[in-house]
């Protein structure tokens, strides 16, 4: 409980430092980021960087209380990493496979406020976030965010096409939604979506792989048909040899032979006798 605690009030310090910072000069990073997967639940993760001359000034609080707000955070099973780029420094916080039903605990309590709201009905979901509470993004100057490349975004990802939302960027043919948290023109953001059931999930994957299976068996049968063919069959019929057949040779082609080897002597006896008649 005390743990719980704690963490709240810092999360309520970093809140006012947040607005403090901002509205002086802009130098600041903050992104919240919602991946929704296609089995009903959602990788989170929350990014918050000060330029380095902010944290400058901040290193002068006592160097333990970060330690204290990475171990508070990785207790509560969120990934604690630090972030550095571009001048920035700060850290960002992850969390995967949230179910889509304890979204809107988990973000409430992540983002210290209770304007984030899921409505379920059915396989239809909706997402509202109501920003009049946050008095950080009413504070905030868009130019000087620009002027020092800093940002304030709300960024979620969705498997399928969004049905109806008032993000202020789309990208993946609707699928990527961005809110830039200083120039939302109503004080509620919201996407609605509709994700894929259950068991039409469960029955594409049967589907497939029982194609598959057909694939490989036409595939196997087709093989063995194949090499069938250009195996000749033996038969095991004999060719009839006539009674007569010696050595390799027929006796009576013999005989023919020896009949034609003796008709020219024959024809020519014949001549004689008629000369003489």
């Amino acid at each position: 409980m005390e743990n719980k605690k704690s963490y709240s009030l810092k999360l309520m310090i970093l809140a006012v430092l947040l607005t403090l910072v901002t509205s002086l000069c802009g130098c600041v990073r903050y992104k919240t980021t919602i991946d929704v997967n296609a089995d009903g639940t959602a990788d989170v993760s929350m990014m918050v960087a000060f330029a380095d001359s902010i944290m400058d000034y901040l290193e002068d609080e006592d160097s333990d209380d970060e330690e204290d707000e990475e171990s508070e955070f990785e207790e509560d099973g969120w990934a604690y990493t630090e972030y550095k780029h571009d001048d920035y420094t700060g850290y960002v916080v992850s969390k995967s496979g949230i179910d889509l039903e304890d979204l809107e605990d988990v973000i409430s309590e992540l983002n210290e406020s209770d304007g984030f709201k899921v409505t379920i009905d059915g396989n239809k979901y909706r997402f509202e976030w109501d920003m009049s509470s946050e008095d950080e993004t009413e504070e905030v100057d868009s130019e000087y965010l620009e002027m020092y490349d800093g940002y304030m975004e709300l960024v979620i990802k969705l498997p399928v096409k969004a049905l109806d939302s008032n993000a202020t960027d789309e990208s993946n043919d609707g699928k990527t939604l961005k809110w830039d948290l200083t120039e939302i023109e109503d004080d509620t953001i919201y996407v609605e979506f509709k994700l894929n059931d259950g068991l039409s999930v469960i029955v594409i994957i049967l589907i497939v792989v029982a194609a598959v299976i057909l694939i490989a068996v036409l595939i196997i049968l087709a093989t063995f048909l194949r090499k069938k063919k250009k195996v000749a069959p033996v038969s095991d019929e004999r060719v009839a040899v006539p009674d007569n057949y010696e050595n390799g040779v027929s006796a009576y082609n013999t005989e023919q032979n020896i009949e034609s080897a003796h008709q020219p002597e024959q024809t020519q006896a014949l001549e004689d006798a008629n000369q003489s008649e």
